[in-house]
């Protein structure tokens, strides 16, 4: 439906047809000229749009919204995207700084092992605090693993919602 339905149409046609029939053996096409019939048809048929009951209008008027729906949509969508890259910047920048923290939890964690070791070496202390030491650095460990995942995938879910593909934007720089 569009704004063409306003406008009148020009349409012609042509139809050519046979019929024959006789009686007796089949030679439909035989020499009596009364055994066959032909009709030649020519014409041309001019169609005006004086009234269709509001329909045309009614279309383009559809036509228009269903582009107003569109366009909402888009802007929903583009403002949902932004929405979506603020809050990942943000959960990237926790992440930054989580991963920061645990790393100096991982330095904190290595140097009670050290002393624990030193004293134990020294017949300070037992071997159940060395242990706990090691405990302590290996769970900081972790934790600087888990924070470091987590950041590396903040930042994939970023570059995918702005569109970056790391290695090829990098290279292209």
């Amino acid at each position: 439906a569009s704004i063409s339905n306003y406008y009148p149409t020009l349409t012609g046609f042509y139809s050519y047809s046979v019929t024959a029939q006789e009686n007796g053996a089949p030679d439909f096409f035989g020499e009596g000229p009364n055994n066959r019939t032909s009709l030649q048809q020519a014409g041309l048929r001019l169609q005006i749009p004086l009234f269709s009951g509001f329909r045309s209008s009614a279309r383009v008027q559809q036509d228009r919204l269903a582009a107003e729906r569109i366009s909402t949509q888009l802007d929903q969508i583009q403002e949902q995207a932004s929405s979506d890259i603020r809050t990942l910047l943000d959960a990237l920048d926790e992440t930054v700084l989580r991963t920061r923290a645990q790393a100096r939890a991982v330095e904190q964690a290595r140097t009670g092992f050290g002393i624990a070791s030193t004293r134990y070496r020294d017949g300070v202390s037992s071997r159940l605090e060395v242990v706990d030491a090691e405990n302590a650095l290996r769970q900081a460990e972790i934790k600087y693993a888990q924070a470091d995942f987590d950041h590396l995938n903040t930042q994939a879910d970023l570059d995918l919602a702005i569109g970056k593909v790391p290695l090829v934007d990098d290279i292209e720089k």
